[in-house]
């Protein structure tokens, strides 16, 4: 029977311990880069160890939080309690044993009552206050050190290498004697008491532990183990088993102590129901049920298994969708922000298009009555007709304007021979001969003759080119009439009046020319006929023919000249009338101006067309400019849809790396819970179901008694007669760093100060 009864006691004890070390393993998971205490993640994940389901039913929880030096022995006690106000009520009333009580999360306050206890004016919310305490603990915690097997005090385990052994020790203070089925015994308070501590692992190898596990999250190692101080004299099963005491043990290197902390609570069998259970065969038709029960809550948890690894490769995948999502809707909010600015410069473009079209339409109608009044194919009527008169006037029946000019050249040629030819010779020969001339008087009546002969050529001459002179004049004149009498925008028409007034300027110098020559010539012919009629009287005056031969010399060389200047200026004339008169350049203006009658009309039809047209395009540009205010419009609708997409993906995308992170957590925990659940269900429900084959009467009223024992005592702190608090206890020892450590060491040492503890109220959550 015995046998069996340690059967039930380690399945007991089996339960709590998976319950624990699974909650240690998803703290240890959930931030291993935490700069804050490791052993406040410790605290935080054995924050629900023990507490059954319905502790919501208390009206008070509280955690005893017992500051130990590193050995265990105690140095200061701090109880933080949550007072529930379930019935938003504005008091609570309270009995507590503690001193210095102090609201820590609130601003409400607490009177004194005579019969001991005390009301806080809550307001309808829950309060949460802390205090300090003297008394006796339920149990004491104590830890005994060995390195390399010699004892070592806890304090000095700083910087150490060896093989360190930890052992911890619970004492059981609640021992009570009472008779049972009409036999003494003695039974304690039920307590499950849980310690661990943390060692990195680059300080640690070959690490273990008794009565625990270790849990390993890839840069730390989490020793966790559980006993059951006094439960075995409580059952009267003491050479069962039962542990109760933890040993953890490894080599260390440059080791410090990082402190330990242990989780105490007597919830589990305080719960445990009982009552309802009359008989042994009774309990066993129970643990029939409860095998079922746990045979379906195995597979369940196999399925939940395998259901989060599905689930975790659909995160996994879900993640990268949701991350494409994201840059695509980036992408997306980048372009239409290109597009809406396109858009906008658009509207812009349409509103100048607008305008543009409104002075094409308004310059084509202008356009338009322009053609309309210049009558262009009346008008190039008139030029073809002037400018045949032109030709006419310029040729005529005898071709008399070039003729003239060609004339006026020629004579002014033979001027200038005659003169060079006769007269400056003559005219040197008197110059230089006077002397000569007195004797000579028969050669200079013979050279006389010859000037009085080339004089009189001359004179010919210079006549016969003012003669045509004037009239090319008068046949310039009647071409410039003509020319004037045409529409001044004809084609040519100013290079034709300038060619005119040009040659017109040239036959009046010629004129004015050849008038001074002719009236030069007749001094000379007078001058001559003197030389010739004073022959005989060339003795005496040899003197005055001296200087008439000057004078002569002077006159000849202005003749002359003044001749080549004729000449010159009659072959521009000649030229001018040639080009006017040249078929390639008149037939070319008569031939535009032929095809410009022609055209005319196709212009005013095609000016007519493209007006109307331009019209039509102004007045629908309206709509076209409507039309792009309006995409515009829609643009900037777009864009900010499209940035909240952006900033919506983002905020997913986040969302789904925490999913993806807490399905892997959740994978590895309902790993962690199909094992430990199969592990129970073949450890410890089967073993349990067999054990109540045997005769567990007395252990059944042991139970009874150890039940009622938990149930009956006051909870450590005070509660209110005829209201219920459940209490849990944290034992922390103190960190041990050696003074060349980091700084972070340094900081982690301060928690073994009195007031501070680790803080698990962040789980709670005021109403």
């Amino acid at each position: 029977m015995k046998r069996k009864l340690i059967s039930v006691v380690l399945s007991a004890a089996l339960v709590l311990t998976s319950m624990g070390t699974t909650a240690f393993a998803a703290s240890s998971k959930s931030d291993s880069s935490s700069s804050g205490s490791d052993l406040d993640e410790v605290a935080e994940a054995a924050d629900n160890i023990g507490v059954s389901d319905d502790s919501s039913s208390d009206s008070k929880e509280s955690t005893v939080y017992v500051v130990s030096d590193a050995n265990g022995d105690k140095q200061d006690i701090i109880v933080d309690s949550w007072l529930k106000n379930k019935d938003d009520a504005d008091t609570l009333n309270d009995k507590t044993t503690l001193t210095g009580v102090e609201n820590v999360k609130g601003s409400e306050s607490y009177s004194e009552n005579n019969d001991g206890t005390i009301t806080w004016k809550a307001g309808g919310n829950d309060i949460y206050y802390e205090g300090r305490s003297t008394e006796k603990l339920p149990v004491d915690v104590s830890i005994d050190y060995e390195l390399d097997g010699s004892k070592i005090d806890g304090k000095d385990i700083k910087d150490v290498t060896g093989h360190l052994k930890m052992s911890f020790t619970y004492k059981n203070n609640t021992a009570k004697k009472t008779t049972i089925n009409g036999k003494a015994a003695t039974i304690y308070e039920p307590y499950a008491m849980v310690s661990g501590t943390v060692f990195e692992d680059s300080s640690v190898k070959n690490l273990s532990i008794k009565n625990g596990k270790i849990i390993n999250d890839g840069t730390r190692s989490i020793a966790v183990g559980m006993a059951f101080p006094g439960l075995a004299q409580s059952l009267g099963i003491e050479s069962a088993g039962i542990p109760e005491s933890v040993t953890i043990e490894g080599d260390v290197e440059d080791f410090d102590l990082m402190g330990t902390l242990t989780i105490g609570t007597s919830d589990a069998l305080k719960k445990l129901d009982l009552d309802s259970i009359s008989s042994a065969d009774e309990l066993s038709k129970k643990m029939d049920e409860l095998q079922a029960a746990s045979t379906k809550l195995v597979n369940g948890s196999k399925e939940l298994a395998d259901g989060t690894v599905t689930a975790a490769n659909g995160a996994d995948q879900l993640t990268g969708g949701i991350n494409t999502l994201a840059n695509g809707a980036y992408t997306l909010d980048s372009g239409v922000s290109a597009f809406a600015g396109g858009t906008s410069k658009l509207a812009s473009g349409a509103s100048q298009l607008q305008d543009g079209a409104d002075k094409l339409a308004s310059g084509l109608t202008t356009v338009k009555s322009g053609l309309d009044s210049a009558d262009i194919a009346g008008n190039s009527q008139k030029m073809l007709k002037g400018l045949q008169q032109i030709s006419y006037s310029i040729k005529g029946s005898d071709n008399s304007l070039y003729a003239g000019a060609e004339g006026i050249q020629q004579g002014a040629n033979k001027i200038s021979s005659s003169i060079n030819g006769r007269l400056v010779p003559g005219a040197k020969e008197v110059a230089s001969g006077g002397q000569a001339l007195a004797s000579n008087a028969q050669s200079l009546a013979a050279g006389a003759s010859k000037i009085s002969s080339g004089l009189s050529s001359a004179q010919s001459a210079a006549s016969e080119t003012a003669k045509y002179a004037n009239s090319t004049s008068s046949a310039i004149s009647a071409a410039e009439a003509a020319v004037k009498g045409l529409d001044p925008s004809t084609p040519g028409y100013s290079q034709a009046l300038g060619a005119l007034e040009q040659a017109k300027a040239a036959a009046g110098a010629t004129a004015k020319y050849a008038s001074g020559v002719s009236g030069g010539i007749g001094g000379a012919v007078s001058g001559a006929k003197s030389l010739e009629a004073g022959a005989e009287k060339l003795s005496g005056g040899a003197s005055q023919l001296s200087k008439g031969a000057s004078d002569l010399a002077s006159g000849a060389g202005a003749i002359a000249d003044g001749s080549e200047q004729i000449a010159s200026t009659a072959g521009r004339m000649a030229a001018g009338a040639s080009a006017i008169t040249s078929d390639d350049n008149l037939g070319a203006i008569i031939g535009g101006v032929s095809k410009l009658a022609a055209s005319s009309g196709q212009l005013t039809s095609g000016v007519d067309q493209l007006q109307k047209g331009a019209v039509a395009l102004a007045s629908n540009m309206g709509q076209l400019t409507q039309g792009a205010l309006d995409l515009n419009a829609g643009a900037a609708q777009l864009k900010a849809g499209t940035s909240k997409l952006a900033a919506g993906a983002n905020t997913l995308n986040a969302g789904a790396v925490k999913l993806a992170n807490g399905m892997t957590a959740l994978e590895s925990g309902a790993k962690t819970l199909s094992d430990g659940m199969y592990e129970f269900d073949q450890k410890g429900i089967k073993k349990l179901t067999e054990a109540v084959n045997g005769d567990l009467a007395g252990t059944f009223d042991r139970l009874n008694a150890v039940k009622d024992y938990a149930n009956s005592e006051k909870p450590y702190g005070g509660v209110l007669d005829g209201e219920t608090a459940s209490v849990k206890y944290i034992y922390k020892t103190a960190e041990v760093t050696s003074d060349d450590k980091d700084s972070s060491k340094s900081e982690k040492a301060e928690s073994s100060d009195k007031s501070k503890k680790p803080s698990l109220f962040g789980s709670k959550k005021s109403k």
